[in-house]
């Protein structure tokens, strides 16, 4: 609701303050996408009078201007100030304002700030602040960059975890240098999508790991497990986050160390850990995929111990794993190593089967058609799993390619059929299920060396609906990002995508620390 107030009273409105810390009136938002509307959701005491100002600029504007006994700072500037909005709380003391956006292209990128208020207070002439709300404009289907910047450059083999709270977690990876030299991180970063701004945590990884899983508990912490370190091995190490208090707690080790493994949470808080190359031998690449493990285990975060599951018939890397809606976990594909006369013989892998948590055993299910490594698998909302991409070749020759075939898992009959093919072939990519029933395939790696993790970049941005028949490619990232990942945020919104981008030469654009999001 918006009333029209005399001047005076709408400069009262204007006395929203930079510092959230204390505030009490919550702020959030919903949409805003060009051509719709932004609604902005407001939440504190019943019945009380606020205002909301956007603003297409942070400020500072100083109260002092308005209230000399108040010292606070505008976080946003005056000029939409006759968009500015009135109106009181309802009894359960919420209350929204919405805005409707053009459809104008000259609005991408551009970024819109709000923030609200509530008034009288006892000394000043406004009460509580909310923290400041921002986003940058974008259209349906598209990708912008946010407004904030990382605090440090982040290339590749980085962790991404939406939290609880809607925040998100980045985690190690290879960090870049002033020179454009990378080395696994300790580093964690947090990015908070209410204003799409970034800033260090106050924890750090008990070791710097690239190339490491990230999976959130039940209990809202995050474990990190394995991946490589400053000097290129693999680890058995593995770290527990805590959002609530910004703190890290190294956890016991694993059986074996572990690059390129899965670890998926199950329904009872365990995390299922399966397979992993054990040793990466940079001399010898073929080495490494020979030293691929077939032990699979459970965590327990409750007991901080770990318990045996059951071995893969093969030892197994760079295959994908989700948990099913009936509590089952579906492995598919990846790397195998089998033998003959003790002679290790590797190769790509269509192999399929599933984790049952209730009896600890593994169940054989049908092959999807096709070879592949380093594919996308999603569960969907109404159960089914899709399987997008990945890679495939000859080990031998190390020669490889993208692939651009989709299938989708039915669990209730064990089967698998053909969806829509990729527009663009593509590995190591993010498969992502928004808000409105889309889907949505990002990044990865158009041309592919399996054994580097090397490669062009996808650039393309391509979506389906929830039945997966066929892909449309509207739009394409703002910047060549080789080594990014993703994960939704804003509720099914966006995706945010974080991965240092690429000069013209294919090398990292050094000091360039921009993130983007594609919108729904």
């Amino acid at each position: 609701m918006r009333l029209l107030l005399p001047t005076p009273l709408l400069l009262l409105g204007l006395c929203a303050a930079a510092q959230p810390a204390a505030a009490q009136l919550g702020l959030t938002r919903d949409n805003g996408l060009l051509g719709q509307a932004v609604t902005y959701r407001l939440s504190g005491q019943p019945f009380e009078l606020f205002g909301l100002l956007p603003s297409f600029n942070a400020g500072p504007t100083p109260l002092a201007l308005i209230d000399p006994a108040d010292p606070r700072l505008l976080a946003v500037g005056l000029d939409l100030l006759s968009l500015a909005s009135f109106g009181a709380l309802d009894a359960a003391g919420q209350g929204s304002v919405s805005y409707p956006l053009p459809a104008n292209p000259n609005l991408q990128g551009l970024g819109l700030y709000a923030q609200a208020f509530t008034l009288p207070a006892a000394l000043t002439l406004v009460d509580d602040l909310s923290a400041p709300n921002a986003f940058a404009l974008a259209a349906s289907k598209s990708a912008v960059e946010v407004l904030g910047d990382l605090p440090l450059q982040v290339a590749a083999g980085h962790s991404v975890t939406t939290l609880a709270d809607g925040r998100v977690l980045i985690a190690g990876g290879s960090v870049a240098d002033a020179l454009g030299v990378s080395q696994p991180g300790d580093k964690l970063i947090l990015f908070r999508p209410s204003d799409q701004s970034f800033s260090l945590s106050g924890a750090t990884l008990s070791h710097p790991r690239s190339a490491h899983t990230a999976t959130r508990l039940a209990d809202g912490r995050v474990l990190f497990l394995g991946g490589s370190d400053e000097l290129g091995a693999a680890r058995n190490t593995g770290d527990l986050y805590d959002p609530a208090s910004d703190t890290l707690t190294p956890i016991a080790p694993m059986a074996v160390p572990r690059v390129g493994h899965t670890a998926t949470l199950l329904a009872d808080g365990r995390v299922f850990v399966a397979g992993g190359i054990t040793a990466i031998n940079g001399a010898d690449p073929i080495a490494s995929i020979n030293s691929i493990t077939n032990n699979t285990q459970r965590f327990s975060p409750a007991l901080g111990t770990w318990s045996p599951a059951p071995n893969l018939p093969l030892p197994r890397a760079g295959h994908a794993a989700s948990r099913l809606a009936d509590g089952r976990v579906l492995l598919s594909g990846g790397l195998e190593v089998a033998s003959l006369f003790g002679i290790p013989l590797p190769s790509f892998s269509r192999d399929c089967r599933a984790y049952q948590p209730s009896n600890n055993t593994l169940q054989d299910l049908p092959d999807f058609t096709g070879n592949r490594t380093l594919h996308a698998q999603l569960t969907l909302s109404d159960g089914r799993v899709v399987v997008a991409g990945g890679a495939d070749g000859n080990l031998l020759t190390q020669t490889f390619f993208s692939l651009s075939s989709v299938f989708v898992f039915n669990p209730a009959s064990n089967s698998w059929s053909a969806g829509g093919s990729l527009l663009q072939s593509r590995a190591f990519h993010g498969l992502h299920e928004l808000e409105g029933g889309q889907v949505l395939c990002v990044g990865g790696l158009a041309s592919v060396d399996v054994i580097s993790l090397s490669g062009s970049a996808a650039q393309g941005l391509e979506f389906a609906p929830l039945s997966i028949a066929s892909w449309t490619q509207p739009s394409s990232l703002q910047k060549v990002r080789a080594g990014l990942q993703s994960t939704v945020i804003d509720g099914g919104d966006r995706v945010l995508l974080i991965g240092a981008p690429a000069d013209p030469l294919g090398g990292l654009a050094v000091g360039d620390l921009s993130a983007e999001t594609v919108q729904r």
